[in-house]
Protein backbone atom coordinates (compact mmCIF):
# COMPACT_ATOMS: atom_id res chain seq x y z
CA UNK A 1 0.00 0.00 0.00
CA UNK A 2 2.79 2.19 0.79
CA UNK A 3 4.61 1.39 -2.26
CA UNK A 4 1.43 2.52 -4.33
CA UNK A 5 1.34 5.88 -2.63
CA UNK A 6 4.76 6.73 -3.20
CA UNK A 7 3.77 6.84 -6.63
CA UNK A 8 0.48 9.21 -6.15
CA UNK A 9 2.08 12.14 -4.96
CA UNK A 10 -1.26 14.81 -6.12
CA UNK A 11 -3.41 11.99 -4.07
CA UNK A 12 -0.98 11.88 -1.08
CA UNK A 13 -1.15 15.72 -1.08
CA UNK A 14 -4.84 16.38 -1.54
CA UNK A 15 -5.46 13.73 1.34
CA UNK A 16 -2.56 15.23 3.86
CA UNK A 17 -4.41 18.78 3.08
CA UNK A 18 -7.91 17.34 4.25
CA UNK A 19 -6.13 15.97 7.34
CA UNK A 20 -4.34 18.76 8.30
CA UNK A 21 -7.89 21.07 7.78
CA UNK A 22 -9.43 18.93 10.11
CA UNK A 23 -6.30 18.80 12.50
CA UNK A 24 -6.16 22.51 12.20
CA UNK A 25 -9.65 23.29 13.38
CA UNK A 26 -9.48 21.12 16.33
CA UNK A 27 -9.78 23.69 19.04
CA UNK A 28 -6.22 23.69 21.32
CA UNK A 29 -7.08 25.69 24.41
CA UNK A 30 -7.58 29.50 23.46
CA UNK A 31 -6.28 28.80 19.89
CA UNK A 32 -6.61 26.65 16.77
CA UNK A 33 -4.02 25.84 14.12
CA UNK A 34 -5.41 26.25 10.82
CA UNK A 35 -3.32 25.74 8.21
CA UNK A 36 -0.87 24.62 9.99
CA UNK A 37 -2.27 21.86 10.82
CA UNK A 38 -1.44 20.51 7.10
CA UNK A 39 2.63 21.15 7.99
CA UNK A 40 2.08 18.80 10.92
CA UNK A 41 0.01 16.60 9.17
CA UNK A 42 2.85 16.50 6.19
CA UNK A 43 5.27 16.24 8.32
CA UNK A 44 4.10 13.14 10.08
CA UNK A 45 2.94 11.24 6.44
CA UNK A 46 6.33 12.72 4.80
CA UNK A 47 8.58 10.25 7.80
CA UNK A 48 6.16 7.57 6.47
CA UNK A 49 6.45 7.56 2.39
CA UNK A 50 10.03 9.92 1.84
CA UNK A 51 9.69 9.39 -1.68
CA UNK A 52 6.61 12.29 -2.13
CA UNK A 53 7.72 14.90 -1.06
CA UNK A 54 10.82 15.47 -3.63
CA UNK A 55 8.01 15.37 -5.95
CA UNK A 56 5.86 18.71 -5.48
CA UNK A 57 8.26 21.27 -5.82
CA UNK A 58 5.68 22.63 -7.85
CA UNK A 59 2.89 22.35 -5.48
CA UNK A 60 5.44 24.06 -3.12
CA UNK A 61 6.20 27.08 -5.21
CA UNK A 62 2.88 28.06 -6.61
CA UNK A 63 1.05 27.73 -3.24
CA UNK A 64 3.38 29.96 -1.97
CA UNK A 65 3.47 32.41 -4.39
CA UNK A 66 -0.41 32.56 -4.70
CA UNK A 67 -0.66 33.19 -0.66
CA UNK A 68 2.21 35.96 -0.52
CA UNK A 69 0.95 37.51 -4.03
CA UNK A 70 -2.81 37.84 -2.67
CA UNK A 71 -1.51 38.69 0.81
CA UNK A 72 -0.31 41.64 -1.02
CA UNK A 73 -2.87 42.90 -2.82
CA UNK A 74 -5.41 42.98 0.32
CA UNK A 75 -2.68 44.78 2.38
CA UNK A 76 -1.44 47.08 -0.48
CA UNK A 77 -3.94 50.40 0.23
CA UNK A 78 -3.69 49.82 3.81
CA UNK A 79 0.83 49.62 4.11
CA UNK A 80 0.90 52.22 1.56
CA UNK A 81 -1.35 54.42 2.81
CA UNK A 82 -0.46 54.21 7.01
CA UNK A 83 2.84 54.46 5.92
CA UNK A 84 3.53 57.88 7.67
CA UNK A 85 0.87 58.05 9.83
CA UNK A 86 2.26 54.54 11.62
CA UNK A 87 5.84 55.10 10.67
CA UNK A 88 7.01 54.35 14.81
CA UNK A 89 5.67 51.49 16.02
CA UNK A 90 6.55 50.21 11.76
CA UNK A 91 10.35 51.21 12.71
CA UNK A 92 10.56 49.96 16.51
CA UNK A 93 9.09 46.51 14.62
CA UNK A 94 11.68 46.86 11.74
CA UNK A 95 14.51 46.93 14.58
CA UNK A 96 12.52 44.15 16.71
CA UNK A 97 13.12 41.98 14.07
CA UNK A 98 16.46 43.06 13.13
CA UNK A 99 18.12 42.38 16.91
CA UNK A 100 16.44 39.02 16.95
CA UNK A 101 17.89 38.30 13.23
CA UNK A 102 21.32 39.36 15.03
CA UNK A 103 21.21 36.63 17.84
CA UNK A 104 20.44 33.90 15.30
CA UNK A 105 24.37 33.18 14.38
CA UNK A 106 25.48 33.54 18.08
CA UNK A 107 22.24 31.24 19.52
CA UNK A 108 23.29 29.03 16.34
CA UNK A 109 27.08 28.63 18.32
CA UNK A 110 26.00 28.18 21.57
CA UNK A 111 23.14 25.48 21.00
CA UNK A 112 25.32 23.72 18.44
CA UNK A 113 22.72 24.04 15.79
CA UNK A 114 23.83 24.22 12.14
CA UNK A 115 22.87 27.41 10.23
CA UNK A 116 19.87 26.60 7.94
CA UNK A 117 18.17 24.47 11.23
CA UNK A 118 18.85 27.88 13.17
CA UNK A 119 17.44 30.16 10.49
CA UNK A 120 14.29 27.87 10.26
CA UNK A 121 13.66 27.87 14.02
CA UNK A 122 14.37 31.74 13.74
CA UNK A 123 11.42 31.68 10.69
CA UNK A 124 9.32 29.42 12.71
CA UNK A 125 9.92 31.77 16.20
CA UNK A 126 8.28 34.01 14.26
CA UNK A 127 5.70 31.81 12.02
CA UNK A 128 7.48 33.32 8.98
CA UNK A 129 6.61 31.05 6.48
CA UNK A 130 7.78 33.26 3.29
CA UNK A 131 11.46 33.36 5.06
CA UNK A 132 11.57 29.60 5.89
CA UNK A 133 10.54 29.20 2.23
CA UNK A 134 14.00 31.33 0.73
CA UNK A 135 16.23 30.24 3.33
CA UNK A 136 14.94 26.32 1.77
CA UNK A 137 15.94 28.08 -1.32
CA UNK A 138 19.03 29.93 -0.96
CA UNK A 139 20.56 26.74 1.55
CA UNK A 140 18.91 23.72 -0.43
CA UNK A 141 18.45 21.76 2.01
CA UNK A 142 15.51 20.48 4.10
CA UNK A 143 16.87 21.94 7.62
CA UNK A 144 15.17 25.61 7.73
CA UNK A 145 12.17 23.48 7.26
CA UNK A 146 12.73 21.49 10.15
CA UNK A 147 13.93 23.68 12.12
CA UNK A 148 10.23 25.93 11.45
CA UNK A 149 8.22 23.12 12.52
CA UNK A 150 10.05 22.30 15.69
CA UNK A 151 9.69 26.20 16.32
CA UNK A 152 6.40 27.27 14.47
CA UNK A 153 4.16 25.74 18.07
CA UNK A 154 6.29 27.74 20.31
CA UNK A 155 6.33 31.10 18.68
CA UNK A 156 2.54 30.76 18.57
CA UNK A 157 1.76 29.38 22.40
CA UNK A 158 4.80 31.58 23.65
CA UNK A 159 3.32 34.74 21.94
CA UNK A 160 -0.19 33.90 23.75
CA UNK A 161 1.43 33.64 26.62
CA UNK A 162 3.03 37.11 26.45
CA UNK A 163 -0.19 38.56 25.93
CA UNK A 164 -1.89 36.71 28.51
CA UNK A 165 1.03 37.81 30.88
CA UNK A 166 0.47 41.10 29.44
CA UNK A 167 -3.54 41.46 30.02
CA UNK A 168 -2.49 41.02 33.71
CA UNK A 169 -0.59 43.71 33.95
CA UNK A 170 -1.96 46.60 31.43
CA UNK A 171 -0.85 50.05 31.25
CA UNK A 172 -3.50 52.93 30.86
CA UNK A 173 -1.93 55.92 29.50
CA UNK A 174 -1.44 55.78 26.08
CA UNK A 175 -0.98 59.48 24.93
CA UNK A 176 -0.36 58.71 21.89
CA UNK A 177 -3.19 56.12 20.71
CA UNK A 178 -6.50 57.10 22.93
CA UNK A 179 -9.30 54.79 22.77
CA UNK A 180 -12.71 55.43 21.22
CA UNK A 181 -15.19 56.64 23.19
CA UNK A 182 -18.11 54.39 21.56
CA UNK A 183 -19.31 51.01 21.90
CA UNK A 184 -18.52 50.27 18.19
CA UNK A 185 -21.37 49.53 17.08
CA UNK A 186 -23.75 51.37 14.32
CA UNK A 187 -27.19 52.45 14.86
CA UNK A 188 -30.12 54.91 13.23
CA UNK A 189 -31.54 56.79 15.73
CA UNK A 190 -34.59 59.64 15.79
CA UNK A 191 -34.44 63.12 17.03
CA UNK A 192 -36.33 66.45 16.43
CA UNK A 193 -33.97 69.90 16.03
CA UNK A 194 -34.56 72.96 17.91
CA UNK A 195 -32.10 75.02 16.19
CA UNK A 196 -30.95 75.66 12.58
CA UNK A 197 -27.87 74.23 11.86
CA UNK A 198 -25.67 72.96 8.97
CA UNK A 199 -25.21 69.21 8.41
CA UNK A 200 -21.42 69.65 8.18
CA UNK A 201 -21.33 71.97 11.29
CA UNK A 202 -22.91 69.06 13.18
CA UNK A 203 -20.06 67.40 15.74
CA UNK A 204 -18.85 64.18 14.43
CA UNK A 205 -20.42 64.75 10.72
CA UNK A 206 -16.54 66.24 9.33
CA UNK A 207 -14.90 63.30 11.60
CA UNK A 208 -17.01 60.85 10.10
CA UNK A 209 -18.39 59.59 13.24
CA UNK A 210 -21.77 60.50 12.77
CA UNK A 211 -23.76 60.88 9.57
CA UNK A 212 -27.50 62.48 8.66
CA UNK A 213 -29.48 60.28 6.98
CA UNK A 214 -32.37 61.61 6.31
CA UNK A 215 -34.86 64.61 7.39
CA UNK A 216 -38.57 64.44 7.24
CA UNK A 217 -39.66 68.23 6.84
CA UNK A 218 -43.47 68.43 7.25
CA UNK A 219 -44.27 64.85 5.60
CA UNK A 220 -41.38 65.16 3.28
CA UNK A 221 -38.46 62.69 3.48
CA UNK A 222 -34.96 64.66 1.87
CA UNK A 223 -31.58 63.25 1.59
CA UNK A 224 -29.28 66.70 2.61
CA UNK A 225 -25.74 67.03 1.43
CA UNK A 226 -23.85 68.48 3.71
CA UNK A 227 -24.34 72.20 3.08
CA UNK A 228 -27.84 72.30 3.55
CA UNK A 229 -29.50 73.07 6.81
CA UNK A 230 -31.54 70.99 9.39
CA UNK A 231 -34.32 73.10 10.18
CA UNK A 232 -36.26 73.69 13.56
CA UNK A 233 -39.30 70.99 13.55
CA UNK A 234 -37.22 68.98 11.39
CA UNK A 235 -37.28 65.09 11.92
CA UNK A 236 -33.66 63.84 11.65
CA UNK A 237 -32.50 60.25 11.60
CA UNK A 238 -28.98 60.15 12.21
CA UNK A 239 -26.63 57.59 12.25
CA UNK A 240 -23.39 56.66 14.27
CA UNK A 241 -22.54 54.82 17.73
CA UNK A 242 -24.93 55.43 20.33
CA UNK A 243 -22.14 57.78 22.08
CA UNK A 244 -21.07 59.87 18.80
CA UNK A 245 -25.07 60.65 17.75
CA UNK A 246 -25.80 61.40 21.41
CA UNK A 247 -22.82 64.14 21.38
CA UNK A 248 -24.39 65.32 17.59
CA UNK A 249 -27.81 65.63 18.86
CA UNK A 250 -27.14 68.31 21.55
CA UNK A 251 -25.96 70.83 19.16
CA UNK A 252 -29.22 70.99 17.39
CA UNK A 253 -32.09 68.88 19.17
CA UNK A 254 -32.86 66.22 21.12
CA UNK A 255 -33.02 62.31 20.53
CA UNK A 256 -36.88 61.06 20.26
CA UNK A 257 -38.48 57.41 21.02
CA UNK A 258 -39.65 57.75 16.85
CA UNK A 259 -38.64 54.86 15.32
CA UNK A 260 -36.04 56.48 12.10
CA UNK A 261 -38.56 53.80 10.03
CA UNK A 262 -41.41 56.84 11.14
CA UNK A 263 -39.62 59.09 9.82
CA UNK A 264 -38.41 57.66 6.54
CA UNK A 265 -41.92 56.62 5.29
CA UNK A 266 -41.36 57.30 1.44
CA UNK A 267 -37.52 55.98 1.67
CA UNK A 268 -36.27 52.76 2.10
CA UNK A 269 -33.02 51.38 3.56
CA UNK A 270 -31.21 48.47 1.90
CA UNK A 271 -27.93 46.52 1.83
CA UNK A 272 -26.68 45.72 -1.57
CA UNK A 273 -23.41 43.61 -2.87
CA UNK A 274 -21.32 45.98 -5.08
CA UNK A 275 -20.73 43.44 -7.73
CA UNK A 276 -20.27 45.73 -10.86
CA UNK A 277 -16.59 45.75 -11.60
CA UNK A 278 -16.64 48.63 -13.40
CA UNK A 279 -17.27 50.70 -9.83
CA UNK A 280 -13.60 49.13 -8.02
CA UNK A 281 -11.83 51.66 -6.70
CA UNK A 282 -14.52 54.30 -7.63
CA UNK A 283 -14.43 56.77 -4.60
CA UNK A 284 -18.48 57.53 -3.34
CA UNK A 285 -18.26 60.58 -4.39
CA UNK A 286 -18.01 60.34 -7.64
CA UNK A 287 -21.02 57.79 -8.40
CA UNK A 288 -23.14 60.81 -8.15
CA UNK A 289 -26.14 58.58 -6.86
CA UNK A 290 -27.83 61.91 -5.52
CA UNK A 291 -28.22 63.33 -8.52
CA UNK A 292 -28.65 59.59 -10.52
CA UNK A 293 -31.28 58.10 -8.17
CA UNK A 294 -32.02 60.65 -5.21
CA UNK A 295 -29.53 58.04 -3.39
CA UNK A 296 -26.75 58.08 -0.63
CA UNK A 297 -24.84 55.11 0.94
CA UNK A 298 -24.86 55.33 4.97
CA UNK A 299 -22.86 52.38 5.51
CA UNK A 300 -19.98 50.34 3.93
CA UNK A 301 -19.70 45.99 5.28
CA UNK A 302 -16.06 45.14 4.31
CA UNK A 303 -15.31 41.41 5.49
CA UNK A 304 -16.70 41.97 9.31
CA UNK A 305 -15.90 45.39 9.12
CA UNK A 306 -18.60 48.15 9.26
CA UNK A 307 -18.00 51.79 8.92
CA UNK A 308 -19.70 54.80 7.96
CA UNK A 309 -19.37 55.81 3.95
CA UNK A 310 -17.89 59.15 3.17
CA UNK A 311 -17.15 60.77 0.00
CA UNK A 312 -13.59 59.54 -0.63
CA UNK A 313 -15.01 56.09 0.34
CA UNK A 314 -13.57 53.66 -2.04
CA UNK A 315 -15.21 50.48 -3.19
CA UNK A 316 -14.04 46.84 -3.17
CA UNK A 317 -15.60 44.25 -5.18
CA UNK A 318 -17.53 42.32 -3.08
CA UNK A 319 -18.64 45.20 -0.56
CA UNK A 320 -21.97 45.53 1.23
CA UNK A 321 -23.60 49.21 1.14
CA UNK A 322 -26.37 50.01 3.08
CA UNK A 323 -27.89 52.40 0.69
CA UNK A 324 -31.25 54.74 1.05
CA UNK A 325 -33.30 55.18 -1.69
CA UNK A 326 -37.02 56.45 -2.84
CA UNK A 327 -38.80 53.49 -3.19
CA UNK A 328 -39.59 53.25 -6.77
CA UNK A 329 -35.22 54.08 -7.26
CA UNK A 330 -34.22 51.40 -5.22
CA UNK A 331 -34.17 48.58 -7.99
CA UNK A 332 -32.00 50.90 -10.00
CA UNK A 333 -29.96 51.67 -7.64
CA UNK A 334 -29.23 47.42 -7.25
CA UNK A 335 -28.82 47.34 -10.72
CA UNK A 336 -26.10 50.16 -10.51
CA UNK A 337 -24.05 48.37 -7.97
CA UNK A 338 -24.54 44.78 -9.80
CA UNK A 339 -25.69 43.56 -6.34
CA UNK A 340 -25.13 39.75 -8.05
CA UNK A 341 -24.39 36.53 -5.41
CA UNK A 342 -23.06 34.90 -8.94
CA UNK A 343 -20.90 38.30 -9.60
CA UNK A 344 -19.48 37.85 -6.10
CA UNK A 345 -17.94 34.80 -6.81
CA UNK A 346 -16.12 35.66 -10.46
CA UNK A 347 -12.76 36.09 -10.73
CA UNK A 348 -10.69 38.06 -12.88
CA UNK A 349 -8.45 35.33 -14.36
CA UNK A 350 -6.89 37.81 -16.49
CA UNK A 351 -5.05 39.97 -13.76
CA UNK A 352 -4.89 37.48 -11.68
CA UNK A 353 -2.45 35.57 -14.12
CA UNK A 354 -0.87 38.83 -14.97
CA UNK A 355 -0.45 39.84 -11.71
CA UNK A 356 1.70 36.95 -10.37
CA UNK A 357 3.39 36.97 -14.23
CA UNK A 358 5.04 40.14 -13.09
CA UNK A 359 5.72 38.75 -9.50
CA UNK A 360 7.27 35.93 -10.45
CA UNK A 361 9.62 38.18 -12.87
CA UNK A 362 10.50 40.48 -9.75
CA UNK A 363 11.09 37.32 -8.18
CA UNK A 364 13.95 36.61 -10.84
CA UNK A 365 15.94 40.08 -10.15
CA UNK A 366 18.90 39.30 -8.70
CA UNK A 367 20.10 41.74 -5.89
CA UNK A 368 23.59 41.98 -5.00
CA UNK A 369 24.90 41.32 -1.27
CA UNK A 370 27.82 42.49 0.76
CA UNK A 371 31.03 40.40 -0.54
CA UNK A 372 29.91 40.46 -3.77
CA UNK A 373 27.83 37.58 -3.51
CA UNK A 374 23.73 38.08 -4.86
CA UNK A 375 20.34 36.08 -4.74
CA UNK A 376 17.27 36.88 -6.04
CA UNK A 377 14.08 37.64 -4.51
CA UNK A 378 12.49 34.70 -5.31
CA UNK A 379 8.65 33.63 -6.27
CA UNK A 380 7.22 34.55 -2.27
CA UNK A 381 9.34 37.96 -2.16
CA UNK A 382 9.01 38.52 -5.69
CA UNK A 383 4.69 37.84 -5.68
CA UNK A 384 4.69 40.10 -2.06
CA UNK A 385 5.88 43.02 -3.47
CA UNK A 386 3.96 42.55 -6.68
CA UNK A 387 1.13 42.11 -4.89
CA UNK A 388 1.44 45.07 -2.81
CA UNK A 389 2.06 47.58 -5.47
CA UNK A 390 -0.95 46.63 -7.67
CA UNK A 391 -3.28 46.47 -4.57
CA UNK A 392 -2.04 49.83 -3.92
CA UNK A 393 -2.25 50.72 -7.72
CA UNK A 394 -6.12 49.25 -7.51
CA UNK A 395 -6.92 49.06 -11.49
CA UNK A 396 -5.25 49.76 -14.92
CA UNK A 397 -6.97 50.97 -16.65
CA UNK A 398 -9.93 48.44 -17.55
CA UNK A 399 -7.90 45.86 -15.63
CA UNK A 400 -9.14 45.47 -11.99
CA UNK A 401 -6.13 44.39 -10.07
CA UNK A 402 -8.01 43.74 -6.26
CA UNK A 403 -9.89 41.06 -5.56
CA UNK A 404 -13.06 40.50 -3.54
CA UNK A 405 -12.60 39.75 0.49
CA UNK A 406 -13.87 36.50 0.02
CA UNK A 407 -11.87 35.10 -2.67
CA UNK A 408 -8.56 36.33 -1.59
CA UNK A 409 -9.19 34.82 2.28
CA UNK A 410 -10.35 31.56 -0.42
CA UNK A 411 -7.06 31.91 -2.62
CA UNK A 412 -5.00 32.79 0.67
CA UNK A 413 -5.99 30.05 2.72
CA UNK A 414 -5.98 27.72 -0.41
CA UNK A 415 -2.05 28.51 -1.40
CA UNK A 416 -1.44 28.52 2.12
CA UNK A 417 -2.56 24.79 2.55
CA UNK A 418 -1.18 24.03 -0.40
CA UNK A 419 2.76 24.73 0.30
CA UNK A 420 2.56 24.16 3.73
CA UNK A 421 1.41 20.44 2.93
CA UNK A 422 4.06 19.94 0.29
CA UNK A 423 6.94 21.56 2.53
CA UNK A 424 5.78 19.31 5.17
CA UNK A 425 5.78 16.14 3.16
CA UNK A 426 9.16 17.19 1.83
CA UNK A 427 10.79 18.05 5.37
CA UNK A 428 9.06 14.67 6.78
CA UNK A 429 12.15 12.62 7.11
CA UNK A 430 14.40 14.82 8.11
CA UNK A 431 11.75 16.37 10.84
CA UNK A 432 11.03 13.03 12.29
CA UNK A 433 15.16 12.28 12.77
CA UNK A 434 15.45 15.49 14.77
CA UNK A 435 12.66 16.05 17.17
CA UNK A 436 13.39 13.41 19.68
CA UNK A 437 17.20 14.44 19.15
CA UNK A 438 19.43 16.51 21.57
CA UNK A 439 19.14 19.22 18.21
CA UNK A 440 15.45 19.24 18.74
CA UNK A 441 15.52 20.22 22.02
CA UNK A 442 18.23 22.56 21.76
CA UNK A 443 16.12 24.60 18.65
CA UNK A 444 12.79 24.53 20.89
CA UNK A 445 15.10 26.57 23.62
CA UNK A 446 16.29 28.85 21.19
CA UNK A 447 12.23 29.29 19.77
CA UNK A 448 11.32 30.17 23.49
CA UNK A 449 14.39 32.36 23.60
CA UNK A 450 13.45 34.25 20.21
CA UNK A 451 10.02 34.10 21.07
CA UNK A 452 10.35 35.52 24.48
CA UNK A 453 12.53 38.67 23.58
CA UNK A 454 10.68 39.40 20.20
CA UNK A 455 7.42 39.88 22.68
CA UNK A 456 9.52 41.83 25.36
CA UNK A 457 11.39 44.44 22.74
CA UNK A 458 7.99 45.26 20.54
CA UNK A 459 5.75 45.42 24.47
CA UNK A 460 8.93 48.29 25.67
CA UNK A 461 9.14 49.76 22.46
CA UNK A 462 5.02 49.97 22.39
CA UNK A 463 5.35 51.60 25.56
CA UNK A 464 7.99 54.27 25.15
CA UNK A 465 6.02 54.96 21.90
CA UNK A 466 2.71 55.44 23.84
CA UNK A 467 0.64 53.33 22.50
CA UNK A 468 -2.40 51.47 23.91
CA UNK A 469 -2.35 47.94 25.26
CA UNK A 470 -4.59 47.13 22.63
CA UNK A 471 -2.28 47.75 19.75
CA UNK A 472 0.45 46.06 21.27
CA UNK A 473 -1.75 43.16 21.41
CA UNK A 474 -2.88 43.18 17.73
CA UNK A 475 1.44 44.69 17.08
CA UNK A 476 2.51 41.50 18.29
CA UNK A 477 -0.21 39.26 16.20
CA UNK A 478 1.07 41.46 13.48
CA UNK A 479 4.84 41.20 13.47
CA UNK A 480 4.75 36.68 13.81
CA UNK A 481 1.90 37.49 10.49
CA UNK A 482 -0.19 34.59 12.91
CA UNK A 483 -3.97 35.29 12.76
CA UNK A 484 -4.42 32.86 15.62
CA UNK A 485 -2.63 35.12 17.86
CA UNK A 486 -4.76 37.85 16.16
CA UNK A 487 -7.94 35.49 17.22
CA UNK A 488 -6.88 34.98 20.70
CA UNK A 489 -6.32 38.74 20.73
CA UNK A 490 -9.64 39.46 19.66
CA UNK A 491 -11.18 37.18 22.15
CA UNK A 492 -9.38 39.22 25.12
CA UNK A 493 -11.02 42.85 23.64
CA UNK A 494 -13.13 43.96 20.42
CA UNK A 495 -11.30 47.36 20.46
CA UNK A 496 -10.87 48.32 17.05
CA UNK A 497 -6.87 48.92 17.43
CA UNK A 498 -6.24 45.65 17.62
CA UNK A 499 -6.74 44.92 14.23
CA UNK A 500 -5.36 48.25 13.37
CA UNK A 501 -2.28 47.11 15.34
CA UNK A 502 -2.08 44.38 13.36
CA UNK A 503 -2.81 45.17 9.80
CA UNK A 504 -0.48 48.04 10.39
CA UNK A 505 2.46 45.67 10.60
CA UNK A 506 1.77 42.40 9.13
CA UNK A 507 2.98 43.41 5.28
CA UNK A 508 5.24 45.18 6.31
CA UNK A 509 7.42 42.48 8.65
CA UNK A 510 6.24 39.48 6.03
CA UNK A 511 8.61 41.46 3.63
CA UNK A 512 11.46 42.51 6.26
CA UNK A 513 11.82 38.82 7.73
CA UNK A 514 12.62 37.80 3.83
CA UNK A 515 14.53 40.53 3.00
CA UNK A 516 16.56 39.70 6.51
CA UNK A 517 17.25 35.77 5.02
CA UNK A 518 20.07 36.30 3.09
CA UNK A 519 22.51 38.00 5.25
CA UNK A 520 21.91 35.30 7.94
CA UNK A 521 23.86 32.52 5.47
Amino acid sequence: MLDLLQQQPLLVLLATIAAGAAVGAIPVGPLRFGAAGALFVGLLVGALLPEVGPQLGLFQNFGLALFAYVIGLGAGKVFFRDLRRNAPLMLASIAVIAVTAVTVRPLAAVLDLDLPTAIGVWAGSLTATPAMALAGDLTDSPDPAVGYGLSYLVGVIGTILMIMALASRPWSSAPRDPASTSDGKLKFRAATAHEEIAVQDIPGVAERRVRVVAVNRRGRVRLLSAAELIRPGDRVVLDGTSDSVSTAVEAFGSLTKETPGAIMQTVHVAMIIVTARELADRRLGHLALRERFGAQVARLRRSDVESLAAPETELKVGDRVLVVAPYRRMEAVRDFFGNSMRGLSDLDWVSLGVGMSIGYLVGMITLPLPGGASFALGSAAGTLVTGLVLGAVGRTGQTVWELSTEINLTLRQFGLMLFLGAVGLASGPAFVETVVTPVGLRSIGMAALITALTACLLILAARLLGQSVERTYGAMAGITGQPAILDFALSRTNDPRVTEGYAQLFALIMVVKIVVVPFLL
